[in-house]
C-alpha cells in the first residue's frame, strides 16, 4: 500500500513519548521516501534522530508533549489537560507553516491529535484504536474516537488478522465506522532479522517516558544482581538507561546497536511498550525468549502484558527465577 503513494507532497510527524513511535514513523518514511516530497516535523529530541537517518529531507520543529508517565504513580500520569494544549500548540504550528509555506497533499500523524489540516488528506497512525481502559475511566477513549474523527485514514501497524495480531482488542475496532477508514500496514520497524552467535544471557532494554527510564533502570539493575547472585558468570547487559560503565550499563543505543544487541541475546527483559514488540516479533529466532514486565497502571501495557503471554509469545519476568 505504502509503494502506491507517489508524487505527494507529505508532511509527517511522530508523538515524543519514548523513541518507539519515532522509529516506527522512520521505518514509513523511508517506504515514501523516493518517490514522494516529505517534510519531516520533529521536537528537539526527534530531530537528534531523524537527522542522521534523513539527512536529505527537510525537518521542522514541532511542539513537545511533555508527557511523563510513572508505572505505579497513577495521578502521574492523569495528564489531560498537558495533551489537550499540546495539540492546539502543534495544531498553530502546523497552520502557521501552511500559511506561510504551502499546503501538503497528505499529512501523516503518528498519534498526534493536532497534526492535521481540514484542506488535506489527513492520515493518524495507531496501534490502539480502541483503548483497554478500566470503565470508570471510558470517556477517555470517547474523546479519542471524536479526535480521531477528523482523520481520512487510519494506518494500524498490525496485522488484520485477529489471530496473527500482535495487539489484539487494541488494533481492531467493532465499529462500522472506523472500520472504513482503517488500514492495517503491518508491524513497521527499523530492524532487521540477523544471524548471531548468542554471547548475551540477558539483556534489559529500558525504554518509555524519562520517569519511567529512571523506575526501570533501577529496577532492572536489582533484578540483574539478583541473577547475577545464582550465577556470577551470566553475562548481562542493560540497555536504554541513563548509566553506562561498558561492562553491565550501555547506557543509550541508537537502533542499529539495538538491533545487533537483541540478535546476540538468549534471553530480553522489556516493558511492553507496542513498539519494541514489534521489533522484536520482527527480529527473534527460535532459540530466544522474551519476559515482560507488568506496568500498573500503564493500562495500554497493561493489556499487551497479559495479551502476549496468553498466546505464549512471552513470559512474565518472575519467570526468571524459575
Amino acid at each position: 500500500m505504502l509503494e502506491n503513494i507517489k508524487n505527494k507532497k507529505i508532511f509527517i510527524s511522530a508523538l515524543d513519548w519514548g523513541w518507539g513511535h519515532c522509529i516506527r514513523t522512520a521505518a514509513i518514511i523511508q517506504q515514501l521516501k523516493s518517490y514522494n516530497e516529505i517534510i519531516i516535523f520533529a521536537s528537539t529530541n526527534q530531530i537528534n534522530f531523524f537527522s542522521p537517518l534523513f539527512p536529505d529531507i527537510r525537518i521542522e520543529k514541532i511542539s513537545s508533549y511533555n508527557i511523563n508517565f510513572h508505572p505505579y504513580n497513577f495521578l502521574d500520569n492523569f495528564s489531560l489537560i498537558k495533551i489537550f494544549q499540546a495539540i492546539q500548540q502543534e495544531q498553530q504550528i502546523l497552520k502557521q507553516f501552511i500559511h506561510q509555506n504551502f499546503l501538503p497533499d497528505v499529512i501523516i500523524s503518528d498519534q498526534r491529535y493536532g497534526f492535521y489540516h481540514p484542506s488535506a488528506y489527513n492520515i493518524f497512525i495507531t496501534h490502539q484504536i480502541n483503548l483497554q481502559i478500566p470503565f470508570y475511566l471510558k470517556f477517555i477513549n470517547n474523546i479519542h474516537h471524536i479526535l480521531l474523527k477528523k482523520f481520512n485514514e487510519i494506518w494500524i501497524p498490525d496485522y488484520e488478522d485477529i489471530n496473527s495480531s500482535l495487539a489484539g482488542k487494541l488494533s481492531h475496532s467493532q465499529s462500522k465506522y472506523f472500520n472504513k477508514k482503517i488500514k492495517y500496514i503491518h508491524p513497521q520497524s527499523l530492524m532487521k532479522k540477523k544471524t548471531k552467535e548468542k554471547k548475551i544471557d540477558y539483556l534489559f532494554i529500558i525504554s518509555g517516558t524519562g520517569t519511567e527510564k529512571n523506575y526501570y533502570e533501577k529496577y532492572f539493575t536489582e533484578i540483574a544482581h539478583q541473577l547475577l547472585d545464582k550465577n556470577t558468570s551470566l553475562i548481562i547487559k542493560i540497555i536504554g538507561g541513563n548509566k553506562c560503565d561498558n561492562n553491565i550499563y550501555l547506557g543509550w543505543k541508537n537502533f542499529i546497536e539495538v538491533n545487533d544487541l537483541i540478535s546476540s541475546t538468549k534471553n530480553v527483559v522489556i516493558r511492553p511498550g507496542y513498539s519494541t514488540l514489534m521489533d522484536w516479533h520482527l527480529i527473534k529466532d527460535e532459540i530466544q525468549k522474551l519476559f515482560l514486565v507488568e506496568p500498573k497502571f500503564q493500562f495500554e501495557q497493561k493489556y499487551l502484558y497479559s495479551y502476549w503471554i496468553s498466546k505464549n509469545w512471552a513470559y512474565p519476568i518472575d519467570n526468571l527465577f524459575k
